[in-house]
């Protein structure tokens, strides 16, 4: 068990990161350019989230008559087609925007999975000790062994690539970052100090 110094340590450390996450957030709010690109990064977000949503246009229907319609403000343009249309004369614009909630989908839930799954192993490697810590570093020894290129090669190939296997992959890769401190080579007080400070 963790005694009482670890606990009061921890908590402390705990108290002296929100702080200073507090006087950066502080700061960054001062800046204007913080300021625009949050307005710009929740304007792409909104329209990633309601665009394929309101704008009544298949991304994926072909129009043979409006092949390489270019995009608006140009010459030939058309006021539906903002970005234009690609070789088969689907509009560039929606494709655009469901590319977008793709990347945003893939991003938000690997970290969250990531942290998740890691911080559980790390934390029952932590209480639990003994052999399972035993097991699971050298599970995560293993893992580490292995390029992400490698691994992203061998799930892609098995199974077919889609928004679910690239968060697999990227999940795989990173799981071993939340249960394992590469300035401790034990799994056992990473997780202590992850579940004093939950």
């Amino acid at each position: 068990m963790v005694d009482e110094y670890e606990i009061s340590a921890s908590a402390a450390t705990l108290s002296e990161q929100q702080s200073h996450l507090g006087s950066i957030l502080r700061l960054a709010w001062v800046s204007w350019e913080f300021r625009v690109g949050l307005v710009f990064f929740v304007m792409l977000f909104m329209l990633a989230v309601l665009g394929p949503i309101l704008i009544d246009i298949s991304p994926t229907k072909i129009h043979v008559s409006e092949r390489f319609i270019p995009p608006l403000l140009s010459e030939g343009s058309q006021l539906k087609h903002i970005f234009g249309t690609d070789q088969l004369g689907r509009d560039l614009f929606i494709r655009s925007l469901i590319g977008l909630r793709n990347a945003l989908l893939i991003g938000i839930v690997s970290v969250i999975l990531m942290f998740a799954l890691g911080s559980l192993i790390g934390i029952l490697a932590g209480f639990k000790g003994r052999w399972i810590d035993i097991v699971l570093m050298r599970i995560t020894d293993a893992q580490m062994s292995i390029p992400v290129v490698i691994l992203a090669i061998v799930i892609l190939g098995i199974s077919r690539p889609n928004v679910f296997s690239i968060i697999a992959v990227l999940v795989l890769a990173g799981i071993i970052i939340n249960a394992f401190d590469p300035e401790d080579t034990s799994l056992h007080h990473t997780a202590q100090r992850c579940a004093v400070n939950i």
